[in-house]
């Protein structure tokens, strides 16, 4: 059995209920036949770990052995979510949630088959705000709140092609963070990918793929944070650029 877990800095990790909290387990997730990816941290589940799943219509998981189908990296667990069917939705619905903290998430669900019969659309959005519950080191407020929005829309046109697009753009606290005294700390993160099926002949496809992810980290510590060149600043900042086709 896995466990889902928060870390120092208040992010997802998932690990094996018989290793410490703080080993994280590797995995690897998919939306239909694309490969989640986060190339700045190195942890999927970091980045999709409370990911609205309304869009989803159900999920496979595989352990050890079976992930060896999936890529050329091994993972210990591969997770596959399945997105909806627009034949079967075939309509909007919008929900909005609230809680005794002031946390609220909106979430809107689109689907429908076009009048061709042949092509189909899905688009999902969701907001979310979570006020997190605040603690104190050294008189200085830890907080753990974060917003974050997901839009996901996927095109079909049956037997021919597909195209899926995914934005997810959040801002959270680092809450404890990495250092020994934290007085502050935020992240901000946009990631987006663009994934194209084209079906060939005799069962071929061709797929294309790219993953553009953009991080940027400032924290403060009243001691100091410890880098690897042995420097003990008190104020970092992280600016991160990656893309992967």
């Amino acid at each position: 059995t896995f466990n889902l877990s928060r870390s120092r800095v208040g992010d997802h990790q998932l690990g094996l209920s018989s290793t410490p909290s703080s080993v994280t387990t590797p995995i690897k997730i998919f939306i239909n036949h694309h490969e989640l990816s986060s190339e700045s941290f190195g942890n999927v589940v970091i980045r999709y770990g409370d990911m609205n799943l309304d869009f989803i219509d159900y999920i496979e998981v595989y352990q050890a052995g079976n992930s060896v189908s999936f890529g050329n990296e091994s993972g210990t667990v591969i997770v596959r979510l399945f997105t909806k069917d627009p034949s079967r939705e075939n309509g909007s619905f919008a929900k909005m949630e609230l809680d005794d903290k002031g946390s609220s998430a909106l979430n809107i669900l689109s689907a429908y088959n076009l009048e061709d019969k042949k092509s189909s659309y899905l688009i999902s959005a969701n907001l979310k705000r979570k006020n997190g519950e605040s603690y104190y080191n050294n008189n200085y407020e830890l907080k753990n709140d974060f917003t974050k929005a997901n839009l996901f829309f996927q095109y079909n046109k049956k037997d021919d092609y597909s195209v899926e697009f995914n934005a997810v753009k959040g801002i959270k606290d680092s809450f404890a963070n990495d250092s020994l005294s934290p007085t502050y700390g935020i992240m901000q993160g946009n990631i987006l990918f663009l994934h194209l099926d084209k079906q060939l002949p005799q069962n071929f496809a061709l797929r294309l793929c790219a993953t553009y992810e953009k991080i940027n980290i400032d924290n403060t510590d009243a001691v100091g944070i410890k880098l690897s060149n042995g420097t003990l600043p008190k104020n970092v900042h992280i600016d991160l650029h990656t893309l992967n086709t």
